[in-house]
């Protein structure tokens, strides 16, 4: 519509009348399937002193009130709107006094269907100020010339990923005279201006602008003789399709006026204005609400701010305006807490604001949480889970509430949050003292991706029911405590000073007293090794205590602090006290005492020689100081006040029954799940040395199907649709089976129309993705044509598949290039309920591939592969679609007070300012490299330590998984079985801590009865922190080892919001390859995204660590 020029109707719209203007099939815009139009209006010629403009669909109630633009006489006024289009196709345009000419300008349109190709998809991203030419923000200083243009990269700022098109508000400052402003795709035509503005006001409006296929708008001064200064703020993006952003549903309502039904707002005040909850708009879920906001009334001049309710004012602007004109400008806003959005008054007196709503896009905010588990509420730190799933692929932040019975909320508000791969647990156990024996509690959850959050789960109520989780010292009644001594106790001392016997003294294997310490001329240690024959293999150890006698004083009677350390070679076979002391493990002392005490806590060492970790070689006892002016001490020997190893155990038994059976029936099996026995019998196996033999017995009492498995569920097929089979689990180990846990029964049910189209489905999304992950320049589009049921997982290769190609350019950008990547099917089951809409499908996915690395100079082969238990979702209705996936692990491993800890409370995240370890980020390159906080790493290290990387390649499909989500402990298990580092226990005067998140202890076991561990054994940003404490040599994670070990921060923000760790078992040149589990890899590139779980997907800010792991 342009007056001026009789297009759409041929004259100036004169007052209190109505245009219809015709939109679809008009330049461009399609004849149907469109919803809403972006709309440019320019009014010039105004012969009222102030007047406005409204819009509404053709053939509805015309909104009252509801202005698009005020404007006076003898100015030009510009502003930017959405409207629905009519059934028609027509808007209506109505003029409330005077005459105007009247330019509408169509900068885009939303279709009605969501599976359309014009941008709908919006994306609110954290306000910014993109250009300032005042300050050379973004552009070179200095002001636009009249008549040039500049480009303004838009691509890749602040995360914006295929842009199709932004939403900004543009500011001319102070102009000097009257002139326009252009803003357009670079590339493309400059066609009508955004900005028109009069006289030497500064002039603002809100403009949807194209972005150029480069990534770039063009910004041109329309202004033929005046330069001009120009400031851009960037509120949002659109994308190509609405699987990548919110789509569009236009509402025309009027939210605010400060004139009729509040006071205005005060100078330099703040009023919020509720979108959610009103007009049929949702409270949560809103990634943007297009509002038309007036300011009137004005004392003085000045502008306007809007941001969410709840987070900070941005250094943004929305609307400049003047004293006493009414002025309007549109924008798109994010509403926060609430559902409101805040609006600021930046000038020295009051104003009245107008705020008219003109639709609202729905967010691409993350699911509702699923499968809310609370567990462990026998104890004061109970464990608080649930499933938290986004809408990219990319990890999600799980917030966890927690309130007491009246509702306050307990710690801080969220309690805790933990950012976790989308489809994976956020897991939080309350720590100890934070709640109160007896009591009940509240929490709930919400999910949130970027600045978007979920609603609220369902409360979810429990009632703590036990005062304390400190094991009692009372053995279990089969306990057997045994003493080992004289013949039983093998032991020895020598001189193990440089001087004397020229550092040859001999070992003395029939001394007469066992001398540790300096005897004012030579330094003594001590030797000691036990015969563990009579304990049998897969005893579980409770405690071990040596207990030795003094005898005497070596030199003058003063306290002397005995160290016990184990011995890296049989202290047997040592002939020298020299050779003796070169075996002491540098992993420094197991525990110490200072006399008088003679007591010695060694359950490591004994705990280690029992289950094969630690070879037998005996312990040394030698002085903590070794100088000669202490005093040393003499130990009896001899059958009766000899040394004496006191230990305690439990002989090693067949497992109890399997808890918690549960059997879900599909097409032709079942899915059975279960949760570990209370007592698994046996220790000392390298992957937990317990199995599953999980039974479908038919009607006729026949086992029709039987598996094992080390999991906590298995899929059952082979079975007969219809029929009702029972199902047992009995857990095996070395001693035998144990019973059955029996009694569960189901009966497969058919699919309607068969499985094949759903596991093809799968299958064939996962090679698809696949196919991207090989290729930096693929995309969707070009990749889906090659497969036959592409339309069923069209969106979901869509949503992922920008972050696959470009991590494909990250490990092309690190010379590697990932290569024979195919991804294969087993243990499928689907699961359609009778009569449901939707279906899921469970299945293990292997995926295989080989990534060719050049970065060492030379071409290095390195296979790898990924496997993943998945569940993804359909819709059921018709020919099936994938609407999404989760990690079936997730669902289906149990929650309990072992879980990993995924969440933290925020004073748990807080970093130390002092921690200066070597840190590794991404650079604008993609490339590793130092933060900048980072000390130089440490010199003169080891190359790794190649037996913690030999057993994590080992038992990388080790299935044994206490922890659930296990990262953590798979690491802390390759350390100990592969690497042979001694646990470190907490024992105190009430026994051993049920769990303790001290960080000087690093140890999984159980003790009287009760299974314990530490943190540090089961959460990645603990064990970070014991690794420390024991000055393990933090590198470098481009100049690693094998065997070291990697800590990773997903959003980059500190070391104590460390997510993750894995293992480094492989390095080519300056790229680390890794080992882990949680989600099973070996040999992955860390710049690889295998799936939808990833080490690098969606996180440009992720930090590393590597450290060579140390206990001293």
């Amino acid at each position: 519509m342009d007056t001026a020029h009789a297009l759409g109707i041929g004259t100036a719209l004169g007052p209190a009348t109505t245009a219809t203007v015709q939109i679809l099939g008009q330049g461009g815009v399609p004849t149907s399937g469109v919803s809403a139009v972006s709309l440019n209006v320019v009014v010039s010629s105004a012969t009222s002193a102030s007047s406005y403009l409204e819009m509404w669909p053709d053939g509805t109630t015309k909104p009252s009130p509801g202005s698009v633009i005020n404007f006076h006489s003898g100015e030009t006024s510009s502003n930017s709107a959405v409207i629905a289009v009519g059934t028609d196709g027509k808007i209506d345009v109505y003029n409330s006094d005077g005459s105007a000419a009247v330019v509408v300008n169509v900068t885009g349109y939303f279709t009605s269907s969501p599976s359309g190709v014009a941008p709908g998809g919006y994306t609110p991203v954290t306000q910014a100020r993109v250009v300032d030419t005042r300050n050379g923000t973004g552009v070179a200083g200095g002001q636009l010339a009249p008549g040039a243009t500049m480009n303004v990269r838009i691509s890749d700022v602040d995360g914006i990923a295929n842009p199709s098109a932004v939403f900004a508000n543009v500011t001319v400052p102070s102009p000097g005279a009257a002139g326009s402003l252009y803003a357009y795709a670079d590339g493309g035509s400059s066609g009508q201006p955004v900005l028109a503005y009069s006289g030497e006001a500064t002039a603002a409006s809100a403009a949807t602008i194209a972005v150029g296929a480069d990534g770039d708008i063009a910004i041109k001064n329309g202004s033929s003789t005046q330069p001009v200064d120009v400031v851009v703020d960037l509120y949002g993006y659109f994308t190509p399709s609405v699987t990548q952003g919110g789509g569009f549903t236009p509402v025309q309502a009027r939210l605010l006026d400060t004139r009729t039904t509040t006071t205005p707002v005060p100078a330099h005040g703040t009023t919020t204005v509720t979108v959610g909850g009103t007009n049929g708009i949702p409270t949560y879920g809103i990634g943007g609400a297009i509002v038309n906001i007036t300011t009137t009334d004005q004392q003085n001049s000045g502008y306007l701010v809007g941001w969410p309710t709840g987070q900070p004012m941005p250094a943004t602007s929305l609307d400049n305006f003047q004293a006493g004109t009414s002025r309007a400008d549109m924008a798109i806003l994010q509403p926060g807490t609430g559902g409101k959005i805040s609006i600021a008054n930046q000038s020295a007196g009051t104003i009245d604001v107008v705020v008219d709503l003109e639709g609202w896009f729905s967010s691409v905010e993350p699911s509702l949480p699923v499968d809310l588990v609370t567990a462990a509420t026998d104890s004061t730190t109970p464990v608080l889970s649930g499933i938290v799933y986004g809408p990219t692929g990319d990890s999600v932040t799980g917030e966890i509430f927690l309130q007491d019975s009246t509702g306050t909320p307990v710690g801080d508000t969220p309690t805790a949050t933990g950012t976790v791969p989308s489809g994976e647990r956020a897991t939080y156990a309350i720590p100890d003292g934070l709640l109160t024996t007896g009591q009940t509690y509240h929490w709930y959850m919400m999910a949130c991706y970027e600045s978007l959050c979920s609603a609220p789960t369902s409360v979810q109520t429990f009632t703590v029911t036990s005062a304390s989780d400190t094991a009692t010292d009372t053995p279990p009644a089969n306990a057997i405590t045994i003493t080992l001594s004289g013949s039983t106790l093998t032991t020895e001392d020598a001189v193990i000073d440089s001087t004397g016997c020229a550092a040859s003294c001999p070992v003395d294997p029939v001394a007469s007293v066992l001398k540790v310490g300096s005897d004012g001329t030579d330094e003594w240690a001590t030797a000691i090794k036990a015969d563990l024959s009579s304990i049998p293999t897969g005893a579980t150890v409770y405690s071990a205590d040596l207990t030795l006698t003094k005898s005497a004083c070596l030199n003058v009677c003063s306290a002397q602090t005995v160290d016990i350390e184990q011995a890296d070679a049989d202290v047997t076979s040592q002939t020298t006290g020299t050779a003796l002391m070169a075996q002491t493990d540098p992993s420094g002392p197991v525990d110490s005492a200072t006399d008088p005490a003679a007591t010695f806590d060694v359950t490591s060492l004994v705990d280690g020689w029992l289950s094969g970790v630690l070879p037998d070689n005996g312990m040394i006892l030698e002085a903590d100081d070794t100088s000669a002016a202490t005093s040393g001490i003499a130990y009896a020997t001899g059958p009766t006040s000899g040394p004496g190893l006191t230990i305690t155990y439990t002989p090693p038994v067949v497992p109890n029954v399997p808890e918690n059976v549960a059997a879900l029936p599909g097409d032709g099996g079942a899915l059975v799940s279960w949760s570990p026995p209370a007592d698994e019998g046996y220790t000392g196996t390298e992957d937990g040395g317990i199995t599953y033999t999980v039974s479908a017995v038919d009607p006729q009492g026949t086992i029709a199907h039987q598996v094992t498995t080390g999991s906590a569920y298995a899929v059952i097929t082979g079975l007969t649709n219809g029929d009702t089979y029972t199902f047992s689990v009995a857990a095996v180990n070395a001693v035998g089976t144990g019973p059955a846990a029996t009694g569960v029964s189901a009966s497969p049910q058919a699919v309607p129309g068969g499985t094949t189209a759903y596991t093809q489905t799968v299958s064939q999304f996962l090679n698809a993705q696949d196919e991207l992950e090989e290729d930096p320049n693929g995309s969707a589009a070009g990749i889906l044509p090659k497969y036959s049921g592409s339309g069923e997982f069209a969106d979901q290769l869509t949503v992922g598949a920008t972050v696959d190609t470009a991590t494909a350019a990250l490990e092309l950008a690190n010379n590697e290039t990932d290569t024979q990547d195919s991804t294969s099917l087993s243990d499928t089951l689907v699961v359609r309920p009778s009569g449901s809409p939707t279906a899921e499908v469970f299945t293990t996915a292997d995926e295989t591939f080989t990534t060719i690395d050049t970065s060492g100079g030379s071409t290095a082969s390195t296979p790898g592969e990924a496997i993943d238990n998945d569940e993804f979702f359909f819709n059921a209705a018709g020919t099936p679609v994938m609407t999404g996936l989760v990690d079936a692990d997730a669902v289906f491993d149990p929650v309990n007070a072992e879980s990993n800890e995924t969440a933290s409370a925020p004073d748990d995240a807080t970093d130390d300012p002092n921690d200066t370890t070597p840190e590794g980020i991404l650079d604008l390159q993609d490339h590793f490299s130092l933060s900048p906080n980072s000390l130089a790493p440490v010199s003169g290290r080891s190359d790794g330590n190649p037996l913690v990387a030999a057993w994590a390649k080992k038992w990388y499909k080790g299935t044994y998984n206490r922890f659930g989500d296990d990262c953590t402990d798979f690491v802390s298990r390759a350390l100990f079985y592969g690497g042979h580092f001694p646990k470190r226990f907490d024992r105190g005067a009430d026994g051993e801590t049920y769990m303790t998140s001290n960080d000087k202890y690093w140890f999984f076991r159980d003790y009287y009865g009760m299974r314990t561990w530490s943190h540090s054994w089961s959460i990645a940003r603990d064990l970070y922190q014991f690794e420390k404490k024991q000055y393990a040599s933090f590198v470098d994670p481009r100049h690693a080892h094998p065997g070291d070990i990697v800590f990773v921060d997903w959003q980059g923000s500190n070391s104590k919001s460390i997510d993750h760790a894995a293992v480094i078992t492989s390095m080519h040149g300056t790229n680390p390859y890794v080992t882990q589990h949680s989600i099973t890899r070996i040999n992955e590139p860390i710049y690889k995204v295998p799936d939808h779980l990833s080490w690098q997907k969606g996180h440009p800010s992720m930090h590393v660590w590597a450290a060579q792991p140390s206990e001293q």
